[in-house]
């Protein structure tokens, strides 16, 4: 009963995307992360080659052994099956520095995402008073999404 529910709704929302746009989604993004529940994942109720948002990135010793264990399997199923970035990250919290220094020095050698808010203050300040282009230096920052 649970898995028709979430074919139905994923549909659904398909649907209506295509319906808005002329267009299927190139990019799945679900709201609190709900496309990496098992019920997607294991009906398979995206369309392969598909780009699929991740998990989030943590640094080691940052989760307990279970969660990154868990997101690690998850991540690797996704990888097979759908393209997606290397890592995952949210901008906040913005201090210490060293994080946000850590996470563009990454973003240098490897696809990096970073979930922002700009509707939170402190992350629409860091986004147009130059703090980011300070952080980026030489690395470059796309004005849109691709991987």
């Amino acid at each position: 009963m649970l898995a028709s529910s979430f074919e139905y709704l994923v549909a659904a929302q398909r649907e209506e995307f295509h319906r808005l746009y002329n267009t299927d989604p190139e990019r799945y993004d679900g709201h609190h992360h709900m496309h990496l529940s098992a019920n997607v994942l294991l009906g398979r109720l995206l369309p392969a080659g598909k780009m699929v948002r991740q998990h989030f990135s943590y640094e080691p010793g940052e989760k307990a052994v279970r969660n990154r264990v868990f997101r690690k399997l998850t991540d690797t199923a996704l990888s097979r099956r759908y393209r997606a970035v290397d890592y995952l990250f949210s901008l906040p919290p913005l201090d210490p520095p060293e994080r946000l220094h850590r996470i563009f020095e990454l973003a240098r050698k490897f696809a990096v995402e970073v979930e922002t808010h700009p509707v939170n203050p402190k992350e629409y300040l860091f986004l147009t008073s130059g703090d980011i282009l300070r952080f980026a230096k030489d690395c470059p920052i796309a004005t849109g999404f691709s991987a």
